[in-house]
């Protein structure tokens, strides 16, 4: 009796163990916005050389023959003194005012000219409907890129955060 027990027992749970699942039901995306879609990257940060150092990459020169490095840096640097975009000391986190990025801006090693780089944050919406991914930029770091003696790439250097509104 007390064996018949025990494998009726351990047949009970080998069938428990075996007894599948049901899927559990997807509800759906995140976010939705009604223009851009479905949220299907909250937070996305990648790095992009905006400026090609090696003539003989020519993938690097393929990439960036349409871009107006200028007229971006330009842009970026206005929605700062409009109001329209924020910036911040990237190692402390500090807000600085308008006028505090003018000054920082004069400063050695701060000039739009030595900006080579931008890390950018964003979100990224799927719209199938209207099939379309658009992405929203929230932030930007603008660096440059640092170099040995020999001309070795070593890293990027930080010199502001930029957040859009």
């Amino acid at each position: 009796m007390k064996n018949s027990l025990i494998v009726l027992l351990t047949m009970l749970l080998v069938l428990a163990a075996c007894t599948k699942n049901a899927p559990e039901k997807s509800s759906g995306p995140a976010f939705v916005d009604s223009v851009l879609g479905f949220v299907i990257a909250d937070t996305i940060i990648y790095d992009v050389n905006i400026v090609n150092r090696n003539p003989d990459d020519q993938w690097a020169g393929q990439r960036l023959r349409r871009l107006d490095r200028k007229l971006m840096i330009d842009n970026i640097y206005n929605l700062v003194y409009t109001g329209k975009a924020s910036a911040y000391n990237h190692t402390t986190g500090e807000k600085l005012t308008v006028r505090q990025f003018q000054e920082l801006e004069s400063t050695e090693g701060f000039s739009r000219e030595d900006v080579d780089m931008i890390q950018f944050k964003e979100t990224w919406y799927m719209n199938p409907d209207q099939k379309t991914i658009t992405k929203r930029v929230i932030s930007m770091v603008l660096g440059k890129q640092v170099f040995d003696s020999f001309g070795q790439y070593l890293a990027n250097r930080a010199i502001i955060r930029i957040e859009i509104y």
